[in-house]
């Protein structure tokens, strides 16, 4: 909760919030098996996370080795993603 408070919501901090609830479940499959949010929806955040390709700079590697998505996500449907899951995540928790 504080990470998402505190920093800028762009791609490497919204993946750095995704980290830490992965991390806090067990594993990406543990995380996936909640249904949070769909695992096509994780991966193509991922995927466009990743991708320098998709998104330039903002991305979390500077290489063309990560291939984009056919369709990459936006920021905004990255934001609503990973705000719905840390909600969905800090319900879990009481």
């Amino acid at each position: 909760m504080q990470l998402y408070g505190s920093l800028e919501p762009n791609w490497k901090n919204l993946y750095l919030i995704l980290d830490k609830i992965r991390d806090d479940v067990g594993n990406q499959t543990a995380l996936e098996n909640k249904r949070w949010v769909s695992k096509s929806k994780l991966k193509l955040f991922k995927r466009t996370a990743n991708s320098f390709l998709a998104i330039g700079s903002d991305a979390r590697h500077s290489t063309s080795k990560h291939k984009p998505p056919a369709k990459p996500m936006d920021i905004n449907e990255a934001q609503t993603l990973i705000r719905d899951l840390l909600d969905k995540w800090i319900k879990s928790k009481y």
